[in-house]
């Protein structure tokens, strides 16, 4: 007979005292279904989450992730699927998803990306807070005051989009449209529901789709359920919402 599974696994990371004194370390440690817990703390890493694990920090105002500049705070690789909850993502810079790039299967629940920017000298740079090209769940969370040329909260590029219970706040696009929400393809949906996209802008004048400064949809499905979009500006037009080849559904 074939051996059972080995049951999942519990690693601690503190500043001192704990296993791990880094999270990358518990993370190179675990296995797939085994649960990280974070106490509190600065920790100055950018993470490769390369397992199917939950990452848990003990509070999000007092477990901090920061890149501290040096690349994206959390990247999420194709084929892993990965949970955070109760973290701050934050001091991330890179070209694309300087906060979280995602390609695989993400959950984050009850995390605060926060204060990110997503820049390049040469190219269109995307998602400040978070940049995903596959699957996305957000859920009791905020996004707020991240900045990228496109997509400044959050930058969607293929793949599902479901955000919940969450504010998307004070984000800025730079150089095209979307400074909270925006998602381009034909494979992308964006789904909103009970959240709050209030006080992002689009801050760059002229035209070509240079809208949008709540919300941005370019081919892309878009449902609102329960949304509030106030108080969002844009240097050209739409300054809530810029649609264009994208089916729309919103109920209240």
């Amino acid at each position: 007979m074939a051996a059972p599974p080995s049951p999942a696994a519990t690693l601690d990371v503190c500043k001192s005292g704990c296993t791990y004194s880094t999270v990358q370390a518990a993370i190179n440690a675990s296995a797939n279904g085994d649960l990280i817990e974070v106490g509190e703390g600065l920790y100055n890493e950018a993470l490769v989450v390369s397992r199917n694990i939950t990452l848990r920090g003990i509070n999000q105002t007092t477990v901090v992730l920061s890149a501290a500049g040096t690349g994206s705070t959390v990247t999420v690789p194709s084929g892993t699927t990965a949970t955070l909850e109760e973290v701050t993502i934050t001091g991330g810079r890179a070209l694309d998803g300087a906060g979280v790039f995602n390609e695989g299967v993400l959950t984050l629940e009850r995390v605060r990306v926060r204060d990110n920017i997503a820049t390049d000298a040469n190219s269109i740079a995307d998602g400040g807070g978070i940049a995903t090209t596959n699957t996305l769940n957000i859920v009791n969370s905020e996004v707020s005051g991240n900045t990228a040329d496109r997509g400044g909260g959050i930058w969607s590029a293929g793949g599902a989009v479901t955000i919940e219970g969450t504010f998307i706040t004070n984000n800025v696009a730079r150089n095209h449209g979307g400074g909270g929400v925006a998602g381009a393809l034909s494979s992308t949906s964006l789904t909103l529901r009970n959240s709050f996209v209030f006080g992002n802008q689009v801050t760059a004048p002229g035209t070509d789709q240079r809208g949008g400064g709540g919300i941005w949809a370019n081919q892309a499905d878009l449902v609102l359920e329960d949304v509030s979009v106030l108080d969002n500006s844009s240097g050209y037009s739409a300054g809530g919402i810029y649609i264009s080849g994208s089916s729309v559904s919103n109920t209240h």
